[in-house]
């Protein structure tokens, strides 16, 4: 019973801070009309390298849609806590300057109300050289044409160059290895181009991201099937400058 009531007044000192401040925190906004299924996630931010702390935005979004559920920040010494309802999956997506953005899904069933679950994000450092693993990002068949769940895939990488404004990449392309290598570079080559626009016209500035097309010279699999050619068709993102 303390620890609840203990976890009550924690939510409705947040809440009271927001609102004396005008700047009630997403997650807390979320929270407020929570009733029995509310759980508290709890961890610490830290550097895979070193285990030391990450100050990071944290996103978390409903899932399977997607939905944006809130906002939260670790703090100095990588600590963050977040309301969620029970019953549900969440994508949390961490993003700190110098580090390379994370999303891991956390599945939140069958917890006792105002449980704390607890859940610690390990950040990859960005490394020169080192290709940050997004979701494949799509295009129209045989064409330079985005297709629309791509969108929410480049604004996350919008969002990760804004927090880290001293980061450049090579958005390299590659496609499978059917049909004239010279289409296929020229493909390639288009697609890595829209993606260029795309960010540019989002506020990133133009000699901040570079591109490379590949065509087909560079598979991940040499098989002639249709996963093969699916995983051979991608856009690899290259870390050139921290």
């Amino acid at each position: 019973m303390k620890k609840r009531e203990s976890l009550r007044y924690l939510l409705l000192s947040l809440l009271l801070v927001g609102i004396m401040s005008g700047t009630l925190p997403a997650q807390v906004r979320y929270a407020q009309n929570a009733t029995d299924s509310l759980v508290f996630i709890s961890g610490r931010v830290l550097s895979a390298k070193d285990s030391t702390p990450v100050t990071a935005r944290i996103r978390f979004r409903k899932l399977p849609h997607g939905d944006d559920v809130g906002v939260s920040s670790s703090n100095k010494v990588g600590a963050y806590q977040m309301p969620v309802l029970n019953e549900r999956s969440y994508m949390f997506e961490a993003i700190a300057e110098g580090y390379v953005p994370l999303r891991q899904q956390i599945d939140i069933f069958d917890f006792d109300h105002d449980q704390l679950v607890r859940k610690d994000f390990m950040m990859e450092p960005v490394r020169i050289g080192q290709i940050m693993e997004f979701d494949n990002i799509l295009f129209e068949q045989s064409e330079a044409i985005l297709m629309q769940q791509s969108y929410p895939l480049l604004d996350r990488l919008v969002d990760m160059m804004i927090h880290n404004p001293r980061l450049i990449i090579q958005l390299e392309g590659h496609t499978d290895f059917r049909g004239p290598a010279q289409a296929n570079k020229r493909l390639s080559g288009e697609r890595v181009t829209v993606i260029r626009n795309y960010l540019i016209n989002k506020g990133i500035q133009k000699d901040r991201v570079k591109t490379r097309a590949f065509g087909g010279s560079n598979p991940l699999s040499t098989d002639d099937t249709p996963e093969a050619r699916q995983l051979n068709r991608r856009v690899e993102i290259r870390i050139l400058q921290e």
